[in-house]
C-alpha cells in the first residue's frame, strides 16, 4: 500500500518518463551524423525515470503521510491551458503563446509578484525561441 504522497508522485514521474522514452524510440531518423530527433525525448524520459526513481525512494524513507486530494480547481484550470496551448501552437506565435502559457500557470500556481509575472515570461519565452532558433536551427511558428 502506498504510504507517502511522495510514493505516488514518484510511480506517476515514471510513467511519463517511461512513455517518454517510448515514443521517441518510435521517432523515424534519417542517417545522419548529429544528434537524433530521438535524443531529447530519450534524454528526457532518462532524466524522468531518475527524478522518479530518486522521488520513490524518498517516499520509501519517509514517515507515513496521507494522501493529498489529486484533483483540486488548480491542476484542472492548469491542464485546461496546456490543452489550449497545446491546440493553438501551430496557428499562434510561438514567443505569445509561451509567454501566455507563462503567466496563466503563474497566476493559477500562486505567483503574485507583478515584478515576477512581467519579466519572467519574457525572459524564459525568449531564451527558448532563441535557443530553438539559433541554436538547434529550429524554427517555431511564429507571425510574420
Amino acid at each position: 500500500m502506498i504510504k507517502h504522497p511522495d510514493i505516488l508522485s514518484g510511480l506517476f514521474i515514471l510513467v511519463i518518463g517511461a512513455v517518454a522514452i517510448i515514443l521517441g524510440q518510435m521517432i523515424e531518423i534519417p542517417p545522419t551524423p548529429s544528434l537524433s530527433a530521438r535524443f531529447f525525448p530519450m534524454f528526457c524520459g532518462a532524466g524522468l525515470l531518475a527524478m522518479g526513481g530518486g522521488i520513490i525512494h524518498q517516499g520509501i524513507r519517509g514517515a507515513p503521510a496521507p494522501l493529498p486530494f489529486l484533483f483540486d480547481a488548480r491542476v484542472g484550470a492548469t491542464i485546461a491551458a496546456f490543452l489550449v496551448y497545446f491546440m493553438t501552437f501551430a496557428i499562434v506565435d510561438f514567443r505569445v503563446g509561451a509567454w501566455a502559457m507563462m503567466v496563466v500557470g503563474m497566476v493559477i500556481l500562486g505567483a503574485r509578484n507583478r515584478m515576477q509575472l512581467l519579466f519572467v515570461p519574457i525572459g524564459v519565452s525568449a531564451a527558448i525561441y532563441l535557443m530553438f532558433r539559433y541554436g538547434f536551427k529550429i524554427l517555431l511558428p511564429i507571425w510574420t
